[in-house]
């Protein structure tokens, strides 16, 4: 009855997508997937898979859409962090199937990689500047 519902939202819709890869306990490598349409975000799918390269993520990507039926003609976002496996697999995998998308990538990786690479954890501070009011 859930997957019914999620169907009715997603399906045939020109959604934004949120990708991430995580590990379980197990240290065995996790793709989840969000659809977001009119302010409704849902996870779609738990992929379990054994490498996690760009291939690996677009080939994902491109199943999940034709499973929910949405097409690839929409105008897209999909939103990741900035790995640089998550990058090329849009630029390379997703952009030519998909002209229109959009590739939008948060700084919670980076921010990872600042505090794994810190000395001391509890003397890293972050300062954030306001960003400029701009129109697109």
């Amino acid at each position: 009855q859930h997957y019914e519902q999620l169907r009715e939202i997603f399906c045939g819709k020109p959604v934004s997508i949120i990708i991430d890869e995580t590990t379980d306990k197990k240290a065995h490598s996790v793709i989840n997937t969000f659809f977001s349409y009119q302010n409704q975000t849902k996870l779609i799918s738990v992929d379990f898979i054994s490498q996690v390269n760009n291939v690996t993520v677009g080939q994902l990507v491109l199943k999940t859409l034709v499973e929910w039926e949405i097409s690839f003609t929409y105008s897209y976002l999909i939103v990741s962090d900035s790995a640089a496996y998550m990058k090329k697999s849009v630029r390379e995998i997703l952009q030519p199937v998909m002209s229109q998308i959009q590739h939008n990538t948060c700084c919670a990786r980076i921010i990872q990689l600042i505090s794994l690479n810190s000395q001391d954890t509890q003397q890293l501070t972050f300062r954030f500047m306001p960003l400029p009011n701009t129109t697109r």
